[in-house]
């Protein structure tokens, strides 16, 4: 999936001897062509050309042979926090545009009124968000404007198995990968439309922030390792570690981390004299190991 692709109404584009311009340049992106707020066709373009009908296909195998304007949808509660949309009266099951001015800055997937998948865009048309639900799996991924990863996230069978969120600096706040994650998205790849973090060389170019959460099985002593020896924890501050495979190997090395203030760890594989070890190394670091304080 492309992850820029400027998205305009087709009423913005001027034809000149069948090269369609926006802003007097041969347009490349998407324009949807609207009749009454319905669409009528929707086509890529490349310099100017059109190249081919956008067949929406983060949407394959749900029903989107109506295509509306967001704004024709009308909720059945108007009290309801979150209520279904209905088109004409009936729960709406297909996709809506929504649109700024002549940006299409998201598609909204509805069934039977309701709508927990879709794609937004900036109006610059870069991506800012992916969320997509499909039966027993789904994927979330977040863009800032500058194009970093904000968030990126994949469940199956309403287990999490990656959370990853980031700083808009690049920076990671919280690395949670599953044991399993990297067998299981193989298995699940053509699924995927944000196709980022399938193997496990991303871990040597993480930083961190001030803040890290770092949980779940896959980050033993190893993983820590590649992490501390590529300058990942240089600078965090509060550092949180839950249900991880980390030993008291990776404990020593909490030793060398220069700004370290709050240390958590939650762990049935470290012994709390190690931990105490790092109390007595460090009396200001505020460090609880199994929500316990350590005092000196």
């Amino acid at each position: 999936m492309k992850h820029f692709m400027l998205r305009v109404k087709q009423s913005a584009l001027t034809e000149k001897e069948g090269v369609f311009f926006y802003n007097d340049v041969p347009f490349t992106g998407v324009a949807f062509l609207m009749n009454d707020n319905m669409l009528e066709s929707a086509n890529q373009f490349s310099d100017g050309n059109v190249v081919g009908e956008y067949l929406f296909e983060h949407f394959h195998g749900f029903d989107t042979k109506l295509i509306i304007d967001d704004d024709l949808l009308e909720p059945e509660d108007e009290d309801s926090y979150q209520p279904f949309m209905c088109f004409d009266g009936d729960m709406f099951t297909g996709v809506s545009l929504e649109f700024e001015g002549d940006f299409c800055t998201a598609e909204y997937l509805y069934v039977e009124g309701w709508s927990d998948s879709s794609i937004g865009y900036y109006p610059t048309g870069h991506i800012e968000a992916i969320e997509i639900e499909r039966p027993k799996f789904s994927q979330t991924c977040l863009w800032y404007k500058n194009g970093q990863v904000e968030r990126f996230e994949i469940s199956y069978h309403r287990q999490i198995f990656i959370k990853l969120s980031f700083n808009e600096d690049g920076t990671i706040s919280v690395l949670s990968i599953s044991d399993d994650y990297f067998n299981q998205v193989k298995l699940l790849s053509e699924q995927l439309l944000c196709r980022l973090y399938r193997d496990d060389s991303f871990v040597d170019n993480l930083k961190s922030g001030d803040f890290l959460y770092i949980g779940e099985e896959f980050v033993d002593d190893g993983i820590f390792e590649r992490i501390f020896m590529h300058g990942g924890f240089d600078n965090v501050k509060k550092l949180f570690v839950s249900d991880t495979k980390i030993t008291e190997k990776s404990v020593f090395l909490l030793k060398e981390l220069p700004m370290l203030e709050n240390l958590s760890i939650t762990s049935t594989l470290i012994n709390a004299e190690v931990i105490r070890e790092l109390k007595l190394n460090d009396p200001e670091c505020y460090i609880k190991f199994n929500d316990k304080e350590i005092l000196l």
